[in-house]
């Protein structure tokens, strides 16, 4: 992606640094786009999707972050979010490439079908130039 005076950072060098930046702020398991059949409980998911939103100059990316436990007590995944939120809203990260703001635009609780699973979810809009 083209970006603000040349500048230009690929997808996946903004999800290295959005994912490093995510396990920086949490003490449990981070996984990009699907947790392993082998992945211990609790963890976290996260997936960059790209905006409908233009804006000139700049090129605005998604990231889910879904924070699954397999237990009806979700008090690790609810501090595990707030520790992200608290460390990732209005973040702003700057690299050689370009640099990024974060900002939530969504959080909440996610019901599954599978029994005793709780998912927690916050969706950030990642301003990029």
């Amino acid at each position: 992606m083209q970006l603000l005076g040349g500048f230009t950072v690929t997808f996946d060098k903004l999800k290295q640094y959005a994912n490093a930046r995510i396990d920086e702020l949490i003490s449990i398991s981070l996984y990009s786009k699907l947790a392993p059949e082998t992945a211990t409980f609790p963890y976290v998911v996260t997936n960059l999707s790209s905006s409908s939103n233009e804006i000139r100059n700049r090129t605005d990316w998604i990231i889910d972050i879904d924070f699954w436990d397999n237990t009806n007590n979700s008090s690790i995944i609810i501090a595990q979010a707030d520790l992200v939120k608290a460390g990732f809203n209005y973040y702003w990260q700057s690299e050689t490439e370009g640099f990024y703001q974060s900002h939530i635009i969504f959080e909440g609780e996610i019901p599954t079908s599978i029994p005793n699973m709780s998912r927690i979810q916050q969706r950030y809009l990642l301003k990029v130039r």
